[in-house]
């Protein structure tokens, strides 16, 4: 698992922070969990979700399979609103808890084996739920683009699969859309190529290549050089 590295957590986090992540999603996080008090944050990575709950006041439990991007979360996070998170360094199919007063999963569905278990799980540990996974077809990433250049389609939606889930157990959900451009700021081009090389498993030999689709791709200004992003996500509230 990549995330248990330490130099591609922190790159990962660095990069996300340049994108940036979370944008949109979260303040419609907080607005939908103002009246929960106990949240689990499901792949809680470094703690872009975590440590905002956390600061409005909420009882966080954090799970997060990987001990390198607990301690990222651990040195963003304020003495003040760590004993408001409980971290677990666990996967989610692996993780036994309380009952909760909602539970939120962001993009972390990806790497889980049974995506109908997972499902199940987070639905039986808290009252209310919030999954969000990407509306691939309407997004613009140089990640994606690099993939089509390169003939290589292994996005996942899992859109079917939740509507799937939830409407076979006849549960009441609503689907919520959130569509945002952001300019994804690349100070560097050969290290953002070098990472993407790695990301999708290209040898080391095309890292040229790829930093010359970048170099077409982005945007110079005043500012810095940037690249158009276009995010779609799909959110699921039960």
């Amino acid at each position: 698992m990549r995330f248990n590295q330490s130099e591609y957590a922190e790159f990962y986090h660095k990069q996300q922070l340049e994108a940036g992540y979370p944008g949109k999603l979260l303040p419609f996080i907080l607005d939908e969990l103002k009246d929960s008090n106990s949240i689990i944050d499901i792949g809680s990575g470094t703690g872009f979700f975590t440590i905002p709950l956390a600061e409005a006041g909420h009882k966080v439990t954090s799970i997060e399979p990987s001990a390198e991007m607990i301690n990222i979360m651990k040195r963003n996070s304020s003495h003040n609103i760590l004993p408001l998170i409980n971290i677990s360094q666990s996967t989610w199919e692996n993780w036994k808890g309380e009952f909760h007063d909602a539970a939120i999963s962001v993009h972390s569905l990806y790497p889980m084996a049974d995506i109908k278990e997972s499902l199940n799980l987070i639905n039986i540990s808290a009252a209310k739920k919030i999954i969000i996974v990407r509306d691939s077809e309407k997004m613009k990433t140089i990640t994606k683009i690099i993939r089509e250049k390169f003939g290589i389609f292994t996005n996942i939606d899992l859109n079917r699969d939740i509507v799937l889930f939830l409407d076979e157990r006849s549960i009441k959900y609503r689907v919520v859309n959130i569509y945002e451009e952001r300019k994804h700021f690349i100070n560097n081009i050969h290290q953002m190529a070098d990472s993407v090389c790695y990301q999708l498993k290209l040898n080391e030999s095309k890292s040229a290549d790829v930093a010359e689709i970048i170099k077409d791709e982005i945007v110079s200004s005043a500012s810095g050089d940037f690249f158009n992003t276009i995010y779609s996500d799909n959110v699921y509230v039960f």
